[in-house]
């Protein structure tokens, strides 16, 4: 079950694919998270997902490290497992 929060807490850490597993897209949605998915695809599966750092909006994978920052923006790292 998804969470269902008003809110994200300053610090929370975690990859792409645990917060798409805890809370619900329209509500990462809300605190600067998107992903793209063309308009004719039949399964839902996005081109790319992106969160809003400090730079701009940037292009995550599910297991790239995520920190939210507050006010809708995230701190991106590569997760040093992937690519070890």
């Amino acid at each position: 079950m998804k969470s269902d929060l008003k809110q994200l807490d300053i610090g929370l850490r975690g990859t792409l694919r645990e917060f798409k597993a805890t809370y619900t897209t329209g509500f990462l949605r809300k605190h600067g998270y998107m992903a793209y998915i063309p308009q004719n695809s039949f399964n839902h599966i996005p081109l790319c997902e992106t969160v809003q750092t400090k730079y701009g909006e940037m292009v995550v994978n599910s297991w790239d490290v995520l920190t939210y920052v507050g006010k809708g923006m995230w701190s991106t790292e590569r997760s040093q497992k992937k690519y070890a």
